[in-house]
């Protein structure tokens, strides 16, 4: 395998183990994808007017965006880390001599 290849899969697998160790320890760069999911939620609202003049509004359709934890967020984030060390001991593994 030629030396660049090898040096870009070490920098690749290095970078995608501290990503995995970041989500785990607190997300410090930034919420990875797989941590949180985003729904958007449209509700039909319909509010009371105080004044008396009107008893009722017309419903409003009003939309949300829900964020919900993912279950097996953690097992996502190890994931990351074993494939990254995967990359780094391919990458660093020695060269046959001839």
């Amino acid at each position: 395998m030629p030396l660049a290849i090898r040096i870009g899969l070490v920098v690749l697998g290095v970078g995608m183990a501290v990503y995995g160790a970041a989500s785990l320890t607190g997300g410090w760069l930034g919420t990875p994808p797989w941590w949180e999911r985003h729904d958007d939620v449209e509700i039909w609202v319909s509010l009371r007017e105080t004044d008396g003049l009107r008893a009722a509004t017309t419903p409003e359709k009003v939309r949300l965006d829900l964020v919900t934890e993912r279950e097996g967020r953690a097992r996502v984030s190890m994931l990351v880390i074993a494939v990254g060390l995967v990359l780094v001991a391919v990458g660093a593994w020695p060269r046959r001599r001839a």
